[in-house]
């Protein structure tokens, strides 16, 4: 049965890399989000491991909510999500494309004879249908003015944490930029990132002496991506944030 998370973004991938999709629109929708207080619609995800997941439908929007996080780290930080297990993963992709084909094509996913005047006298009348709706509508609109002003706090005292941080602490990125060698190569390790990843970031470290930004950094290290980098300063900041911040 399908279950109902929100996810942290870095434990997610995808298998579409992100330069499918414009950039113009994954930083458009992005912001969407952050205004939103949130992603709307939730993503569709394989559970693959002990916190991990992959995305099984919306790899845009995953991209767009990863540029959010990007641009703020805890406002951006979740995602909606409906989780499947491996086992689900045929039967709900075998939904997903009928209800796909259903709404492009315009026509019913077929489902047996049509129903005689007495079944069909027993479904809600439109109005009642209508009434539902309406009353859903701002159900849904009261808990995303209440998520919106408890993301809205949450952001205030993690924005606090960060002002005194930086002012305590290099960032990643400054770190990075400031090391070479080995013991450039010892922070990494020790901010997790990937072994593979190592030797291609020490590489372009060199040849150009730094990186501009994150998007710098990401476009030119191979293998790396903006889960990557993400999960990196989540680590960073585990191991350089005071113990009395919250």
């Amino acid at each position: 049965m399908p279950r109902f998370y929100t996810v942290d973004v870095v434990l997610i991938t995808s298998s579409i890399p992100r330069s499918h999709f414009a950039e113009t629109a994954i930083e458009a929708v992005a912001d969407q989000i952050l205004a939103a207080g949130g992603l709307l619609k939730p993503l569709l995800l394989e559970e693959t491991g002990l916190e991990q997941y992959a995305v099984l439908d919306g790899h845009f929007e995953f991209y767009a909510a990863v540029r959010a996080h990007e641009k703020d780290r805890r406002a951006g930080e979740m995602v909606n999500a409906i989780v499947i297990l491996p086992r689900e993963k045929d039967r709900a992709l075998a939904q997903l494309d009928s209800l796909t084909h259903t709404v492009s094509d315009g026509a019913p996913i077929p489902s047996g004879d049509e129903p005689s005047s007495s079944s069909s006298s027993s479904q809600p009348e439109p109005t009642q249908l209508d009434n539902l709706d309406r009353r859903l509508e701002a159900i849904a609109a009261q808990l995303r003015e209440q998520r919106t002003d408890l993301n809205a706090y949450v952001a205030d005292l993690q924005r606090a944490n960060r002002e005194a941080l930086a002012t305590k602490y290099p960032s990643l990125l400054a770190e990075i930029n400031a090391l070479n060698g080995k013991p450039l190569e010892k922070k990494l390790r020790a901010y997790n990132f990937k072994s593979a990843v190592i030797p291609h970031l020490l590489a372009a470290r060199r040849k150009t002496g730094g990186f501009a930004d994150y998007k710098d950094l990401e476009q030119r290290v191979t293998g790396l991506g903006a889960a990557g980098i993400l999960s990196a300063i989540a680590k960073w900041e585990d191991l350089n944030r005071p113990e009395d911040t919250v």
